[in-house]
Formats: structure tokens, sequence, C-alpha cells
């Protein structure tokens, strides 16, 4: 696999994401279970958030698989950061950087992208920094929530009928 450093050169926000995901695992159960039996690593969290401190968003609109990974991306370092909704966010550039982001390309996402699963990532994230009552995130919700099928889940006849993965991310997310 490539390392955070290359990828981070290479802007490959699947990987990166990839990187972070797991070492914010890693980092949950280290802090949960401190006397844990497992020989594991010391988690690497902290560095990798460092090395995302100037990590540009360089996709736009006009490359969609670019724009759409770089967008999961970022919604994922706010999940690490914040462990997942058991930490407070903490206020650095990055987070700051992050909300910038957000309010930039939320109309976007919301609107042009049609990707169910990085809406609710996204509104997730605006909850997480306390802005889940914005009247644009209100309004995301209320669509979202109209979207669920009776059964309880959401997703399309696509998801459902891809990977697991694929049929539980949209209920999930």
């Amino acid at each position: 696999m490539v390392c955070p450093k290359e990828a981070w050169k290479k802007r490959n926000y699947d990987i990166l994401g990839t990187y972070i995901i797991d070492e914010s695992f890693l980092d949950i159960f280290l802090r949960n279970n401190p006397n844990n039996p497992f020989k594991l690593r010391k988690s690497q969290l902290k560095g990798y958030i460092a090395l995302l401190e100037k990590l540009p968003f360089i996709h736009g609109k006009d490359n969609f698989q670019g724009y759409n990974s770089q967008n999961y991306f970022i919604t994922h370092i706010v999940l690490a950061m914040n462990h997942y909704g058991e930490s407070p966010l903490p206020n650095t550039p990055l987070t700051r950087r992050i909300l910038a982001y957000f309010d930039k390309h939320f109309a976007n996402v919301r609107f042009n992208v049609k990707d169910l699963d990085l809406l609710a990532e996204f509104i997730y994230c605006y909850k997480i920094y306390g802005k889940g009552n914005r009247p644009d995130v209100v309004e995301a919700t209320n669509y979202m929530m109209d979207l669920q099928h009776e059964d309880g889940s959401w997703g399309t006849d696509t998801d459902f009928g891809g990977t697991l993965y694929q049929s539980i991310h949209p209920t999930w997310a």
C-alpha cells in the first residue's frame, strides 16, 4: 500500500481516507482499552492529522470522481477527529478550513451531486460542528427523511443490488 506521505503527494484521497479511518479505530481502541492484552503499535492518528493541515482540496465539480473521493475523505477527517462522536471536535485550523469547505460545497452536494450517502455525511458533520439547525441543513435533513423506505432503510435499487457495503451504507450514513 502507498504510504501516507506518498498518498498526500499524489492527492489520493481514497488511500488517505483508508489511513485516517484505520488509525482512528486503532486510536479509539487504544484509548478505551489501555491495558489490552494485544501487542498493538501506537496510533499514528495525530501524525496523519498533522499531515493534512496543509493538504489542498484540489478537485472541483468538473472532476466527478476526484470531487466525490475528496468530499468523502473530508467528512472522514471530521469523524476521525471527534472519534465518531465520542469527543468534542477540536477547534483547529484544519477543522475551521473543513467547515469553510462544507459551507462552500454544501449546496452543490445537496442539489447537484445526487449522492444520498455523501449528503448524509455532510449533514452529520454539520451536526458535529453544532450547525445542524441551519435552515439549509434542516431542509436537507427533511429531504432525506422523506426518502426513507417503509422498512426503515435508505438507498436505491442499485444500492440494494450491489455489494453488502453498498446496501448498508446509505442507511448507516
